[in-house]
């Protein structure tokens, strides 16, 4: 079962399919390149439907809510809020706790317990073939100073209305608020208007923020446009990923943005199927096409972008299993030009805060896989109990944040793995290739010095191939004994005697 990290939902229909495949096999091989989204609880839906016995026997069951997996494997907040109970002479104060919620953190347990004895941690660099290299490049962007003084007083209006019902006991106070302040950042030409509502429904306020005109191109889509120009004169193709694709239409702004600039560009649209995606991409391929605009989503698995080695997020989420599958998608066996993944972030505002999540979740993910060590968790990232949505000062990142990300990334590689520079890389790889199909033929009991290294190999014909096919042979009909013959389909049709 390949990519079965997208099978972790507790009630998907997907999440029961591979349950009945289990089911019905003695035997199952799992194969994921992100095991863990950085939450404990990312992996206990594959451990029930592959392994109920060793979860029942430590007291789970099909009904262990999160907050239960978590607060043994995992890392829990919980927020109290305290209000008066009573009024007058005697005050006594009353304290009302809100539901735990799991933050980013694994415990060494859950490794021990569930991973070290029935996972093999397989890398690239097992092949012993080397790859081009590959270099992740944040870059913060500052917006402009109108800008940034409109977004500042939104941003600020809306998370003290967020916390306002909140703390009345609205749990869904701040659904809006992330969508909402991370694209008035980048489409500011849309403007916004969130409506806060509280536990029954009750509109409690409304915030707006003015539209821009929109031929203003603001300082994030004139860095993207400057990039992708440096590329393209280097002939490399570039693939920008968006998040919010849908209400938002951040892809076909930037469409707009690149052509306005004289850049063409295609966008991947989310109503062309998985089926069809392999497709379109080989089309656009064959047509020369060299900048591609898409959701991140729609190649985050079983796709190769190797003829655009230039990767660009103008947009993050907030699952970083996607991130990293995404970034990686250029990145591949066969992939002979220097591999560049760009992220493109606001700075001090609510996109910065996202960028600093998403180092923190992919540092313990990375504590999953045997790539980092516990004790230097803390150095990629502040507080781990931290809210999603940040004020204006939580937005404020640490200087470092790039070297940081820039470590954590080459840290995200394999130690065995060989990192060739584009210009010597296809001399390194043939070498290697000989070297390892020298070793193959030793393990196959063959003489390696009866092989000419200077033999070339050449892809055999269609005709060649279909020699060594077992032919079909039709089977002999017995004749008809002497005086009779045949039957014909026109005996049988128009009833001819015999």
């Amino acid at each position: 079962m390949d990519e079965v990290h997208q099978t972790k939902a507790r009630d998907s229909g997907r999440g029961d399919a591979f349950a009945q495949m289990l089911k019905s096999a003695k035997k199952t091989l799992c194969l994921t390149g992100t095991l863990i989204n950085g939450m404990s609880s990312s992996i206990k839906e594959l451990l029930w439907r592959t392994d109920p016995k060793s979860l029942i026997r430590e007291g789970f069951n099909h009904k262990t809510s999160t907050v239960a997996w978590a607060k043994k494997y995992g890392v829990l907040e919980k927020v109290i809020r305290s209000s008066d109970e009573d009024e007058g002479i005697v005050t006594r104060r009353k304290k009302s706790g809100d539901q735990a919620r799991e933050k980013p953190g694994i415990a060494p347990e859950l490794v021990v317990n569930h991973l070290l004895h029935r996972a093999a941690f397989l890398e690239l660099g097992d092949l012993e073939l080397p790859l081009v290299e590959l270099k992740e490049i944040p870059v913060f962007v500052e917006m402009d100073p109108e800008h940034m003084e409109k977004y500042r007083e939104f941003h600020r209006e809306l998370y003290d209305l967020c916390m306002s019902a909140y703390m009345s006991g609205s749990p869904g106070a701040f659904a809006k608020f992330i969508p909402s302040t991370i694209n008035y950042a980048d489409r500011p030409d849309l403007g916004a208007e969130v409506a806060v509502k509280d536990r029954g429904k009750k509109v409690l306020g409304v915030v707006y923020a003015p539209a821009f005109p929109d031929d203003y191109y603001h300082a994030k889509e004139r860095e993207l446009v400057c990039l992708v120009r440096e590329n393209l004169a280097e002939d490399r193709g570039v693939v920008i990923y968006c998040n919010y694709t849908d209400s938002y239409g951040v892809h076909h702004r930037l469409k707009e943005v690149l052509e306005t600039h004289g850049i063409e560009a295609h966008v991947l649209e989310s109503h062309v199927s998985p089926e069809k995606r392999v497709e379109w991409l080989a089309q656009k391929e064959e047509e020369g096409a060299k900048v591609i605009i898409c959701n991140m989503r729609l190649v985050e698995v079983g796709l190769d972008l190797l003829p655009w080695p230039t990767i660009i997020f103008y947009q993050l989420n907030y699952d970083i299993n996607t991130v990293r599958q995404a970034s990686r998608r250029a990145w591949r066996i066969g992939q002979t030009r220097e591999c560049r993944v760009y992220y493109l972030v606001y700075e001090s505002t609510q996109q910065a805060a996202q960028f600093e999540y998403c180092m923190i979740k992919r540092a313990h993910a990375m504590l999953a896989e045997g790539r980092l060590d516990r004790s230097e968790l803390a150095k990629f990232g502040r507080d781990l109990t931290s809210s999603l949505a940040a004020d204006i000062a939580g937005c404020l990142v640490d200087e470092g944040v790039v070297e940081k990300w820039k470590e954590l990334a080459e840290r995200d590689l394999d130690e065995k793995l060989e990192l060739v520079e584009e210009s010597k890389f296809l001399e390194v790889l043939s070498k290697a290739q000989k070297k390892l199909a020298r070793k193959t033929l030793e393990l196959c009991g063959l003489s390696v010095d009866e092989i000419e290294e200077t033999e070339e190999v050449r892809r055999p014909t269609i005709l060649e191939l279909a020699a060594f096919l077992p032919k079909r042979r039709r089977k002999r009909v017995p004749k008809a004994p002497k005086g009779y013959r045949q039957l014909s389909l026109e005996d049988l049709l128009f009833g001819a005697g015999m």
